[in-house]
């Protein structure tokens, strides 16, 4: 017996004691993972947002940096959470809502930075007097 065949053996031995409830629990761990990431891709419109709201825009600052990293640290983790979803599960509603989150928010985060111009040099004016 040479190396693949043991290997093609333990895989399919692996799958014969699964019951219902082990299914049930990767199901839920991968909506977990999937919802995690989308959250994390959806931090950078929400702080964009809220920024604006209290008119304080980081303009030029590492805060911009951080936010704008919010949109491809979220899609990769979307993509390894996806690649880690059972087979079976992929197709589920629940998976696919998430994948079309985190494309959206990624998209808006780069178009509310954009329009609200986030990485816009100001015009700095120094007044002394009070």
């Amino acid at each position: 017996m040479n190396n693949r065949e043991a290997y093609e053996k333990l895989d399919k031995e692996k799958f014969l004691y699964r019951d219902d409830a082990i299914i049930q629990r990767e199901r839920e761990a991968a909506i977990a993972g999937m919802n995690l990431s989308t959250f994390i891709t959806a931090i950078g419109p929400m702080g964009i947002f809220l920024m604006k709201s209290v008119n304080a825009l980081p303009v030029g600052a590492a805060m911009s940096y951080l936010i704008y990293a919010t949109a491809p640290a979220g899609l990769l983790l979307t993509l390894i959470n996806f690649m880690k979803t059972p087979k079976d599960y992929r197709g589920a509603k629940p998976i696919l809502r998430a994948v079309v989150l985190s494309v959206a928010a990624a998209i808006a985060t780069f178009v509310l930075a954009g329009y609200w111009g986030m990485k816009k040099v100001p015009d700095v004016e120094i007044n002394p007097s009070p």
